[in-house]
């Protein structure tokens, strides 16, 4: 994983209010998954995540992090079996490039 930046400008129910203007996440060895569909249903791509953790062997390293991909904050009308998000665990070890540094 690279880098993210997180801008306190989006505001999520329940997500604690942060003083400064963003956090940077720092680069990290993680395991993803592509969830499709309502946010109703993420709980058990959630537990599916964890799960796929633990029958690796792999040890959980932070909290987990969500990245919408299509939603409906990016203005526009889309069906909510359409939404697409990246569930993200980070796990301990090395991060790995992704790309030929």
């Amino acid at each position: 994983m690279v880098p993210i930046l997180v801008l306190s400008v989006v505001v999520l129910p329940n997500a604690p209010f942060r003083d400064s203007e963003a956090v940077t996440l720092p680069a990290c060895r993680a395991l993803s998954v592509l969830y499709y569909g309502s946010y109703a249903g993420a709980d058990e791509a959630f537990l599916r995540l964890g799960r796929e953790v633990k029958e690796r062997g792999l040890t959980p390293a932070g909290d987990p992090r969500v990245l919408g991909i299509v939603a409906p904050y990016t203005g526009r009308e889309i069906e909510t079996k359409r939404y697409c998000s990246r569930l993200v665990l980070p796990v301990e070890g090395e991060a790995e490039p992704s790309f030929p540094v």
